[in-house]
């Protein structure tokens, strides 16, 4: 993924009879800001589109991913 990029995905729960079941949205995102954090979530809806249960997870740059390492004195 480049940095500020966004995908989304639905998908469609049937059962064997093809009735539909649910919705499925899933989605990346990656921030484009310093630091880089990235997005992971899928929401599931009913047939009639009311929102049943939803999950977003988010990633935990390390401090070395935000900050450079300390210049260390030189000796003389």
């Amino acid at each position: 993924m480049r940095n500020g990029s966004r995908s989304s995905l639905m998908y469609q729960e049937l059962t064997a009879a093809h009735q539909l079941v649910a919705h499925y949205r899933v989605w990346m995102h990656l921030s484009d800001g310093t630091p880089q954090r990235l997005q992971n979530g899928w929401e599931k809806y009913s047939p009639d589109g009311v929102l049943l249960d939803r999950e977003v997870r988010y990633s935990n740059p390390t401090i070395s991913d935000i900050e450079p390492a300390p210049i260390s004195p030189t000796l003389h």
